[in-house]
């Protein structure tokens, strides 16, 4: 797991690679990034096999947190020549695309009742975010740091304390 997180880490901003630069795929990228160290604080108590397959929907809301973050950096990625998913899909589009993913993820963990909390509060955020006017910065500061908040930290809490009860 230690290996995937330094060749994943590696293959999003490297020179040679640069999945940052590919929508969506820079998204998937980093939410396995995300994902590995909650997966190795579980592999501490347990093994990876008792983790129930349904788990492995949590890298869904990851991508959102991803395409979430591409906005704050999107006028200077265009103004570089970078096509980021923020660059691409815009403010509007990339928020959909998260609300989008929260609710799949939702839906899949539904019987999760930490997770499904994490994921409708974030999802929430997100709409406040999309429907925030222009370019208000009290808007996006305020959405984006309920959505990364509300999910990344928890969730890998979430890994822990499941490891724990196995």
């Amino acid at each position: 797991l230690a290996g995937a997180f330094v060749l994943l880490s590696f293959t999003y901003s490297h020179k040679s690679v640069r999945f940052k630069e590919i929508p969506v795929l820079d998204c998937l990228n980093s939410a396995a990034i995300y994902t590995v160290p909650g997966l190795i604080a579980y592999s501490l108590f347990a093994p990876l096999s008792s983790l129930p397959l349904a788990i492995f929907f949590v890298i869904l809301p990851y991508m959102g947190v991803q395409a979430m973050t591409t906005l704050v950096d999107e006028a200077v990625d265009r103004q570089a020549g970078m096509t980021t998913i923020g660059v691409v899909f815009k403010k509007r589009l990339t928020t959909v695309f998260v609300i989008v993913l929260f609710a799949i993820g939702a839906y899949a963990l539904r019987q999760y009742t930490i997770l499904l909390s994490i994921f409708l509060i974030s999802i929430f955020s997100a709409i406040i975010f999309l429907v925030s006017r222009g370019n208000d910065e009290k808007y996006f500061s305020f959405a984006l740091s309920v959505v990364l908040l509300s999910f990344g930290m928890v969730a890998m809490l979430y890994f822990i304390l499941q490891a724990n009860a196995v």
